[in-house]
C-alpha cells in the first residue's frame, strides 16, 4: 500500500498546490461576506484545496500517459 501511494506522490508537484492557495484563500474571503470564517473552516478550505489539486493532477497523469510519451517535453513522465 505503501508503495501505490508513493507513486501517486511522484506524479503530483506539491508546489503548483502551493501555488493555488492564494486562490483559494481569497475565494473564502470572498465568501466571509455571508458566512463566518473560523480557523477550522481554514484548515478544511486548505486540506480540500490541496487534495482536490493533489488529485487532479494525479489524474491528469494517470489519463494523458500515452499522450505525453508522444510529446518530447513530457515523454519521461
Amino acid at each position: 500500500m505503501l508503495r501505490r501511494i508513493q507513486a501517486y506522490a511522484s506524479f503530483v508537484r506539491f508546489s503548483h498546490s502551493v501555488f493555488a492557495l492564494p486562490f483559494a484563500l481569497a475565494g473564502m474571503v470572498l465568501a466571509s461576506r455571508y458566512t463566518q470564517v473560523t480557523l477550522s473552516r481554514v484548515g478544511w478550505v486548505i486540506a480540500a484545496m490541496v487534495a482536490a489539486r493533489t488529485a487532479a493532477m494525479g489524474f491528469n497523469r494517470l489519463v494523458d500517459a500515452r499522450h505525453d510519451a508522444l510529446n518530447p517535453r513530457t515523454e519521461a513522465r
